[in-house]
């Protein structure tokens, strides 16, 4: 069979979304179908993730105007590297600096609303898919342009199955808002693409059922998952060093205001004034994309205890999580909203460690999976009890709190990336 799976994130860009489409790539090229993705041009980096593309083939398309740029910074950004020892800070100038906040507040031209920059590179990604014969059909988004690809391919094959993919929600997302003269275009062009495909997956059943409201195309879950494959030649060198610190681990982006330590920063500062708490007991790190953490750390007075280590490998990534611990997991919990169950969760309970979290409740399928699979606890936004679990994790209240909670993980099986990409070609293959 011949699959086209359209995404514009895929390794090696080293972002868990990445991973999603890569397992299908992987899974469905081993069972010996012919497998194209077709995704946007990559810079090259030092953390890149550097994983296998045997089996099937990879066609990138470049972003006009944004790829070019991308390469001419990166190679001023290596030229100032050599001739000066460091990399080039470019001044941002202040049109940049409200399209940031623009960005981060609503989520346009940031892979999650109307209009992102990907669509520059929809012209040329259907031009190759439309010359192509495809018996499937794979989008995942966001951004929602992946799906413009998989509409076009509808109308111009309709025996052509396709299946529509939502990692996060685009008209309902609980983060980001989008601009409101705009919605109703979202709208419009969401329920043109619900109508037109075969099957709809998304990340969890709270979110499917949040989708199949308003469309009567079938909706299906596929767990984001981990993969056994990306463990096997993990680095036993430890990470951190075998001492009596407390190290709490967070790794992933951070919004303000969502995906927030606040309320942790918070619970440290009283440790330290009420208890004597010192950096040598307890230390924070942050591994991840640049974000305005180090001004939350300078307005807590933590940088003795709070550590920013950037955006690291996939192996450091997963030895830093295999050796903490404590992994922090931050979230934003909107009302009505639940199920935004990210990759990471996954990757945190695999590593079957305690898992503190932050803007998180049992109200939430994440909070209930944490609780549920892990020797973790979720605490909202209140500090008082991130407190109280610190000061049982430290050993303050005479015991380890819950680190030796029996967990049955057996249930982790469900998270396989494997089986998740087996059942959504079964879903439209019968």
């Amino acid at each position: 069979m011949n699959i086209l799976i359209v995404s514009t994130f895929f390794p090696p860009q080293n972002s868990i979304a990445s991973h999603r489409a890569y397992s299908w790539a992987k899974w469905w090229s081993r069972e010996g179908h012919n497998v194209t993705v077709l995704t946007t041009t990559k810079c090259r980096t030092d953390i890149d993730i550097d994983f296998s593309f045997e089996g099937f083939t990879v066609e990138s398309i470049d972003i006009p105007f944004i790829t070019s740029r991308q390469k001419a910074r990166q190679v001023a950004a290596i030229s100032d590297a050599q001739v000066n020892g460091k990399i080039r800070k470019e001044q941002n100038s202040w049109v940049s600096t409200c399209v940031q906040k623009l960005a981060s507040y609503t989520g346009v031209l940031n892979s999650t609303r109307f209009p992102d920059l990907s669509e520059l590179w929809v012209s040329g990604a259907k031009k190759y898919a439309l010359a192509g014969k495809w018996d499937l059909v794979v989008t995942t988004g966001g951004p929602y342009t992946v799906h413009r690809i998989g509409y076009a391919i509808k109308l111009h094959s309709p025996n052509t199955k396709w299946i529509l993919d939502w990692r996060d929600l685009w008209t309902d997302n609980h983060m980001f808002k989008g601009i409101p003269i705009i919605r109703w275009y979202e709208k419009y062009l969401e329920k043109k693409f619900h109508s037109a495909a075969d099957i709809i997956s998304t990340v969890s059943d709270p979110l499917a059922n949040v989708i199949s409201r308003n469309t009567d195309t079938k909706t299906i879950t596929i767990y984001n998952g981990i993969d056994e494959e990306d463990y096997i030649n993990l680095d036993e060198e430890l990470f951190f060093p075998c001492d009596e610190t407390l190290r709490i681990v967070y790794a992933g982006t951070i919004y303000k205001g969502k995906r927030d330590p606040s309320p942790l920063f918070d619970a440290i500062n009283r440790l330290r004034k009420e208890h004597n708490v010192s950096p040598e007991q307890l230390q924070v790190y942050f591994a991840g994309p640049k974000s305005h953490v180090s001004q939350l750390i300078k307005d807590y007075s933590l940088s003795e205890y709070c550590r920013e280590l950037g955006l690291l490998s996939r192996q450091d990534s997963l030895r830093m999580q295999r050796d903490a611990n404590v992994l922090l997991f931050l979230e934003h919990e909107a009302p009505n909203v639940d199920g935004i169950l990210t990759g990471k969760l996954f990757e945190y309970l695999h590593a079957k460690k305690f898992i503190l979290g932050v803007g998180v409740t049992l109200k939430s399928e994440t909070g209930r999976l944490i609780e549920g699979f892990s020797p973790g606890v979720v605490c909202g936004l209140d500090s008082e009890k991130i407190k109280i679990t610190l000061i049982r994790l430290l050993g303050l209240a005479g015991s380890n709190f819950n680190f030796d909670k029996k967990v049955d993980h057996s249930y982790l099986a469900e998270f396989n990336r494997k089986v998740g990409a087996k059942r959504l070609l079964n879903s439209v293959f019968k």
